[in-house]
């Protein structure tokens, strides 16, 4: 974790542009009648939709029978309007949300260990609460499924509904050979999302205490992880918005040995909507890399995005740049190394999703004082909504990643190729109760022999929000 001290050792550009990030004014206390939101696309009128109504799937925030009308997602051709006659309260009544899931996992090498695998099946059992304001159940996430605030690929598409709600579900899992792995993990979240004017901004926070194998040290780890974001988006004029995000990741890990890191992130682009379906973009990105062994961190990235998207089945992502990193060490030279990533979704038909992804990022080790990794990814996802009762998933993900070639102090050369795939389906039983079965395939080949290793699961999760 940043000490107090923190503030003398950021720069002054990094305190500007957090501060600029977290500039909001305070959340109305009125509930006020608001005008509902009226909207024409591919000459449908829609209006912001209200509560969720009894027939909707409340886990996925999605009706089951009836096409979603979220603002985000514009309605396809030929959807009729939901036509709202009375405005509604902005906020509406306050939601109370009861979360309990039941998970059970069999795992062929719960250590990730080259050589003496050990198989096991662990179930856990999760049960919390959910309180909040506004149409917030489908930001719900369970114990274990949250991802990395900072993504390296960003949208300009901002969900316009208002919402705020906080979480804690506590979760305990048993080991049925190795009982002592067994742990209490703990998993609260706070999100908000609320537009002031021209100003949209969307708040996460997440603190997460868990037991998992970690690919960069090779076995399972004890861990805590604090993660916040603050993304916030300004209509300058009909064509041109600008963003400012600040993003906090941490990680600090039970042993010893391991390196924790903390990494402030402050993201800015300014957009522009060339046609009405592309925008372009430019942007600098200032970050500050913060561990307890080693040097520290400051970089800075030079960047310009393109999105497009055609509001009827494809859109794109791109964006690409050069990133300088120095280090708080006298005798480790800066580096310059380029930054890409590409985010590809096309749906041939309805319920029918294909997307492609892929990234280079640059992070420090867990594994080795004063190393970075540089982590190329590439990720194929298809998803299939079958008859609006299940939703069949199937996932192809290669990674590649370096230790000693890109920055740090360390004299480690390591190389990773890392290969997984995952193959769910969910069965949507009622609007509060679903039912998904799951199977992931990991291959890690490493240049070191001690990280290398197959694993196999097999899961059955039970997910209830009430």
């Amino acid at each position: 974790m940043v000490g107090v001290g923190l503030a003398r050792r950021l720069p002054l550009w990094a305190l500007l542009g957090g501060a600029a990030g977290l500039w909001v004014r305070p959340l109305e206390s009125s509930v006020t009648p608001a005008a509902p939101s009226v909207q024409t696309v591919n000459d449908n009128v829609w209006v912001e939709p209200g509560p969720i109504l009894p027939n909707q799937n409340a886990i996925l925030g999605a009706p089951l029978n009836e096409p979603d009308v979220n603002p985000s997602v514009p309605m396809p051709p030929g959807v009729p309007a939901q036509l709202v006659t009375n405005p509604k309260p902005s906020l509406g009544r306050p939601d109370v949300v009861p979360i309990a899931e039941v998970r059970s996992t069999y795992d062929s090498n719960i250590f990730y260990d080259p050589k003496n695998q050990k198989a096991d099946l662990y179930t856990t059992v999760v049960a919390g609460l959910a309180v909040g304001w506004g149409d917030f159940r489908d930001q719900i996430e369970p114990l274990g499924t949250f991802q990395q605030t900072y993504e390296e690929l960003r949208t300009p598409q901002f969900d316009v509904r208002r919402f705020f709600y906080a979480s804690y579900t506590p979760g305990y899992t048993a080991f049925l050979k190795n009982t002592g792995e067994d742990t209490l993990d703990q998993n609260a979240n706070v999100g908000a999302r609320w537009e002031f004017g021209g100003l949209t901004c969307d708040f996460r926070a997440n603190y997460r205490i868990f037991s998992e194998a970690l690919v960069d040290a090779g076995t399972r780890i004890r861990q805590t992880q604090l993660d916040i974001a603050l993304n916030s988006r300004y209509d300058l004029t009909g064509r041109i918005s600008a963003e400012a995000d600040l993003d906090v990741v941490t990680h600090h890990f039970d042993n010893r040995s391991l390196v924790d890191s903390t990494e402030w992130i402050d993201q800015n682009y300014l957009n522009y909507q060339v046609f009405s379906k592309t925008s372009i973009s430019a942007g600098a990105t200032f970050g500050y890399v913060s561990v307890d062994s080693g040097p520290n961190q400051v970089y800075e990235q030079m960047l310009s995005r393109v999105v497009y998207d055609t509001d009827r089945g494809i859109s794109a992502n791109l964006f690409g740049g050069v990133e300088f990193r120095q280090f708080d060490a006298g005798n480790v030279p800066s580096e310059t190394n380029p930054v890409f990533g590409a985010s590809l979704l096309y749906s041939p038909f309805a319920g029918t999703n294909l997307s492609v992804s892929g990234s280079r990022l640059q992070t420090p080790s867990a594994e080795y004082v004063g190393q970075d990794i540089e982590t190329s990814r590439v990720s194929v996802t298809c998803t299939q909504d079958l008859f609006g009762k299940a939703t069949l998933s199937l996932q192809g993900t290669y990674g590649s990643l370096d230790y000693g070639d890109n920055g740090g102090v360390g004299d480690i050369h390591r190389s990773d190729n890392w290969v997984g795939m995952e193959a769910s389906v969910a069965f949507h039983v009622t609007a509060s109760v679903s039912v998904s079965l799951e199977y992931d395939y990991s291959h890690n080949e490493s240049s070191l022999s001690q990280f290398s290793f197959v694993d196999n699961r097999g899961t059955v999760d039970v997910n209830m929000l009430f």
